[in-house]
């Protein structure tokens, strides 16, 4: 029942007992029951009016007091934040982290000075992470990489046919035969599962899997897409056929009775790991797609030469015509070397240069992870720069990361006491 209403009036709150048609007022209580917005109303079953924006929160930050003492007051200062930014995000984690979602790099920065300076006291002081970037995973169908390099043993004997490219996995009870589709190009029927956020897609061609089968086999693929094989970051782009699903025994209904579903949910998940590992692997990077205005061509070269030093793509350029005449560049740029762009920019221009980001979905970065330079003398992760991202996310969510503990070592020399 709402109590407390109030008519605005300049900068004035007025409280009153009603209020009139077409007047703007306020409502006090409500921040137990409504984070950021909501839709009043006597029915139930009434439609919100208002919907989120459907931009997403491209960056993380942990956030940590530097007493602990003020863990209380920086959680409620965060939550007090986030009800007043539209677009931020904070949650704890298990560990009792706290977690800062934002939009962006600018975002970031006007968050936490708003934090500091509105939401929390002056003797409240804390630290910011790094900020973390969302990564992608995904393969290039019709490429099988020779160079078959694991993490971890996949504890299952695996065998690649290349005539029709189908690999079949041995669990010991179990055989499974799956292969990976083109997404544009795979049949449409005997989908089982289909993701159309991520385009992640489950189909069969035959019909003989029976329908407790084809439970396990949509919880093990979602499982599988859910934390991809190289650093555990969700896959994109991806469609695995099932092509049979046989069990050593004759008699399968018995075996099927006798076996846990959950083995055979976690083996699904695996053969659908070494699928992903036997084609070849990518990183799907997130993008910026950033529109830059100057109204000089002198300025053109400088523009250029940041882009490119930013990893960048150019999309196309236009001029304008009349009396507001901008060279207008568009071009894609990763959000992993977005950090710092806007000011280098504005910068190497004198200020004449003027972008605009926005999120524009993830792009494959093209370049092996496995691939080897013979002619290197250390290991390939010190020259391959798609493996040292991988060492870098495996490193942050301390999962198992191979190191050589000695690397030229004929370039060590010992110590003089």
């Amino acid at each position: 029942k709402i109590k407390n209403l109030y008519i605005l009036m300049g900068r004035d709150v007025v409280p009153v007992d009603h209020v009139g048609t077409g007047c703007v007022f306020a409502i006090g209580g409500l921040d137990v029951y409504v984070k950021k917005t909501a839709t009043l109303s006597s029915n139930p079953d009434t439609p919100p009016l208002h919907q989120t924006n459907p931009i997403g929160l491209l960056l993380k930050v942990a956030l940590s007091p530097v007493r602990f003492q003020d863990y209380d007051k920086l959680v409620k200062g965060a939550e007090r934040m986030c009800r007043a930014d539209p677009c931020a995000e904070t949650f704890l984690l298990p560990n009792g982290e706290i977690v800062l979602a934002v939009a962006g790099e600018l975002h970031l920065e006007v968050c936490l000075k708003d934090l500091r300076e509105k939401f929390l006291d002056s003797s409240v002081d804390f630290t910011c992470s790094p900020p973390i970037v969302p990564f992608r995973e995904t393969y290039l169908c019709g490429v099988k990489n020779t160079e078959a390099w694991m993490w971890q043993d996949l504890l299952c004997e695996y065998y690649f046919s290349d005539e029709d490219d189908i690999l079949e996995c041995r669990f010991g009870y179990v055989n499974i035969k799956l292969r990976l589709c083109n997404t544009k190009d795979d049949p449409m029927e005997g989908v089982l599962y289909e993701n159309t956020l991520t385009n992640c897609r489950l189909i069969t061609n035959t019909k003989k899997i029976s329908s407790n089968d084809q439970k396990a086999l949509i919880t093990g693929f979602k499982m599988a897409i859910q934390e991809g094989p190289l650093c555990g970051e969700p896959v994109g782009d991806c469609s695995i056929c099932i092509c049979s699903v046989e069990y050593i025994d004759d008699d399968s209904s018995d075996q099927q009775d006798t076996v846990e579903m959950g083995r055979f949910v976690s083996d699904t998940r695996t053969a659908c790991h070494a699928a992903m590992l036997v084609w070849s692997p990518r990183l799907q990077l997130a993008q910026y797609k950033c529109v830059i205005q100057t109204p000089s061509p002198d300025y053109l070269g400088k523009v250029y030469s940041v882009i490119a030093k930013r990893q960048g793509r150019v999309l196309f350029e236009e001029y304008g015509e009349g009396a507001m005449a901008y060279f207008t560049i568009t071009c894609r740029i990763p959000i992993l070397r977005s950090f710092g762009f806007g000011e280098e920019l504005r910068g190497k221009t004198s200020g004449m240069a003027y972008p605009q980001l926005s999120f524009d979905g993830f792009e494959t970065f093209d370049l092996d992870p496995f691939m080897i330079d013979e002619d290197a003398p250390i290991a390939v992760s010190a020259t391959n720069e798609a493996m040292q991202m991988i060492i870098d996310i495996r490193n942050r969510k301390g999962l198992y990361v191979e190191r050589r503990i000695t690397e030229c070592a004929e370039k060590q020399r010992t110590r003089r006491k």
